[in-house]
């Protein structure tokens, strides 16, 4: 696929909002594969009264005649037993994982990890990741196989909403990474600060398969939120973005987020479609991957 492009950022309000990104997307199908790299973000709980950030799920689809074994595993979590299903012909399987949640979730930030799932699977499947889409602050990530995979990202987001408050633990803007091979580096230069490193200074990360870095924004405005940030490794890895209670200014808040790609699987040529959302709220954000970058609507 062509290297150079945009990736393409929209937000939709869903009563409040959700995330669309062309290759990085909510209403995208997921990629048709038969190994998914995985981090999940951690989300604010706020148990009073629901909890947010549960229950977790991975839900795989098939569209093969015959059955279709499916291995959930934690690389680099010994302690982690892995989980085999079975997907019946042209059906699914709903995998809950919310007993693990404190295993899963990539907590605290700037720190070393055992977190990143792997799912592999007999036959090609389409993986989702839903987090609470039986309560208040529910998301679908799209996993999309090897075309997740890459050396070099650049972090699209938004510079507009705020995170909410008074929710626990505090929701921010993040950024989580897994590897896929023992002994990658992973180079990240923030477009802004970010907890535990300065705007602008490269640092370095090093990552065994499963392993995971969490990287989030040191407050909750929209100025904080580190759209611009480069992450550069030297062996595959996966990223998910993820911006918590999200919060509009006519009320409430959503998760948003998502499983994006490298540079190598942006485009050139993208659809947004709008959909009828409360207050017309239907926004499109663009990040460029090279200088002097000319969009056309």
């Amino acid at each position: 696929m062509r290297r150079i492009g945009v990736i393409i950022y929209g937000l939709l309000c869903k009563v409040f909002f959700t995330l669309i990104l062309c290759l990085y997307t909510f209403v995208s199908f997921a990629q048709l594969d038969t190994s998914f790299w995985f981090v999940a973000p951690e989300v604010s709980q706020h148990n009073n009264p629901n909890n947010f950030d549960r229950p977790i799920k991975l839900v795989v689809s098939s569209m093969q005649n015959i059955p279709t074994t499916v291995t959930v595993s934690q690389p680099a979590n010994s302690n982690f037993t892995p989980i085999q299903q079975t997907v019946p012909p042209m059906g699914n399987v709903s995998i809950n994982l919310t007993n693990f949640i404190a295993s899963i979730e990539t907590s605290p930030v700037n720190s070393v990890l055992n977190t990143g799932l792997h799912l592999v699977s007999s036959q090609p499947v389409n993986v989702y990741y839903e987090i609470g889409l039986t309560g208040v602050n529910p998301e679908v990530f799209a996993l999309k196989g090897r075309n997740a995979l890459g050396t070099t990202f650049v972090m699209p987001g938004q510079n507009e909403f705020m995170n909410g408050d008074t929710y626990s633990p505090t929701p921010y803007n993040r950024l989580d990474i897994v590897a896929t091979q023992n002994g990658t580096t992973v180079t990240i230069v923030p477009s802004v600060a970010i907890q535990g490193h300065a705007v602008g200074v490269p640092f370095n990360v090093t990552l065994d398969a499963g392993q995971t870095y969490s990287c989030a924004a040191t407050g909750r405005q929209p100025s904080n939120h580190f759209l611009g940030t480069i992450i550069t490794s030297t062996q595959p890895i996966a990223v998910t973005v993820s911006d918590d209670l999200l919060h509009h200014p006519s009320g409430g808040q959503d998760l948003v987020g998502d499983q994006i790609v490298p540079i190598g699987n942006t485009g050139t040529e993208f659809i947004a479609v709008k959909g009828a959302l409360y207050q017309n709220a239907d926004k499109v954000y663009i990040t460029a991957i090279q200088n002097n970058t000319q969009i056309f609507v």
